[in-house]
């Protein structure tokens, strides 16, 4: 369905009311297929919400590690924040996967 609606036009980058992404939602759904299709039509890796919340921060607190890397080797800003949204128990590998592409731990 998501494919059928790019290839009719959508704007890949369309905000909801609260300022989430297709690509926002796909991640708190861990689809990492339509993640990766999302990224092959386009959209924009570093998309704040409403809450400043992006793709990287969702699959950070989601300890959603091969997203993350999805969206890092797209371009997504690795900042502090997503470090911070990934600090919890049992997240060590997100941690670590963070800090590794350059997230400021003393941020």
């Amino acid at each position: 369905v998501v494919r059928l609606l790019l290839d009719l036009g959508v704007d890949v980058n369309a905000k909801d009311k609260w300022g989430k992404t297709a690509l926002i939602k796909a991640v708190q759904k861990a689809d990492e297929k339509v993640v990766q299709l999302l990224i092959d039509k386009g959209a924009d890796v570093n998309p704040k919400d409403q809450r400043d919340g992006t793709a990287l921060m969702e699959a950070a607190r989601g300890g959603h590690e091969r997203i993350a890397q999805l969206l890092i080797n797209s371009g997504a800003d690795v900042n502090g924040a997503a470090l911070e949204a990934s600090v919890k128990p049992g997240n060590e590998k997100m941690v670590k996967l963070l800090v590794k592409a350059g997230a400021d731990a003393r941020s």
